[in-house]
This record gives C-alpha cells, sequence and structure tokens, in this order.
C-alpha cells in the first residue's frame, strides 16, 4: 500500500512539473492550419487563429508539436506562433477588454479600423481592390504541394 502512495505521488509531482515547464505559444499569424503530420500539405486537425493559445509538445525540423485548449494536437510551422503575451488592460470597468478575432488580426499587423480608415483617406489613389483580391486567394493542397515540389522546398529540398 505504501509503494502505491510513493508510486502515485512521484506520478503526481512529474505530471506537475511537466504541467509547470510546459511552453504556452500564441498564434502569431492572422489564421494557420493545425496539421496531422510536420508538412505542409498534411491533413488540417483544425484551423487556429490569431492570438490563440497552444503548448508546445515537441519540436521537429522547423516544426513545433502543440495541444490546443481543446485537447487538439497536431504540428504548426515554427513561423506561425511566438512566446509573447497579448494582454488587454483596462484601468477602470468602463474600457472594453476583450477584443474580436478581427480586430485583434488587424491590431497583429498594426492596423485598427480607425488607423485603416484614416490611411485609405490619405491615400486614395492606391488600389486597395488588389489586396482585398490577394486575401481571397485559397491555394489547394495539391497546389501546394506541386509548388513545394518544384521549389525544391520542405521535403524536396532536403538532401536524400
Amino acid at each position: 500500500m505504501r509503494k502505491k502512495i510513493i508510486v502515485m505521488a512521484v506520478a503526481l509531482l512529474v505530471g506537475l512539473i511537466t504541467f509547470l515547464l510546459a511552453e504556452t505559444l500564441l498564434i502569431k499569424v492572422q489564421s494557420t492550419s493545425l496539421r496531422k503530420r510536420p508538412e505542409f500539405y498534411a491533413p488540417v486537425v483544425a484551423k487556429l487563429y490569431y492570438g490563440q493559445k497552444v503548448t508546445k509538445l515537441a519540436e521537429e525540423g522547423g516544426w513545433v508539436q502543440v495541444r490546443t485548449d481543446d485537447c487538439l494536437v497536431g504540428w504548426l510551422h515554427s513561423s506561425a506562433v511566438e512566446t509573447k503575451k497579448i494582454r488587454l488592460l483596462a484601468m477602470n470597468q468602463t474600457l472594453k477588454t476583450e477584443a474580436s478575432s478581427q480586430e485583434v488580426a488587424l491590431a497583429g499587423k498594426g492596423f485598427t479600423k480607425d488607423l485603416e480608415k484614416a490611411f485609405r483617406e490619405k491615400n486614395k489613389g492606391l488600389n486597395y481592390a488588389q489586396v482585398e483580391k490577394m486575401l481571397r486567394i485559397k491555394v489547394t493542397l495539391s497546389e501546394l504541394k506541386r509548388f513545394l515540389r518544384e521549389g525544391k522546398l520542405g521535403e524536396w529540398g532536403r538532401p536524400k
């Protein structure tokens, strides 16, 4: 009986230490795909968005294995995450302390709706339609795979 208690205590202690040492990462891009394997064309487990927290489990060749708050496990490219904390602080209760995902994504780019509006008014000759068009471009997995293969990127760029 005493051995069982000691084993359970050690297991609990190891679990607690692992939990306390776990590195929390934040998504730093507008959106990214959590993938089953550390490959750009691997099946998508979930979509993650700017500011979401994930827990780092492992690293492999420019990829980070993570667990989401929903307990989904998968791989993100390391360029999509950072350790920086995002905090919204209020000096009193009347201030807004939450932001929509769109507001957070704009702020992550350095733009707020007001700043974007002022920029558009100041630069009326610029073609914003092309920027909006680029944001709507969707690339299929087969197109991505072909791009990586032809450019000798990812697994096609590694010496065998």
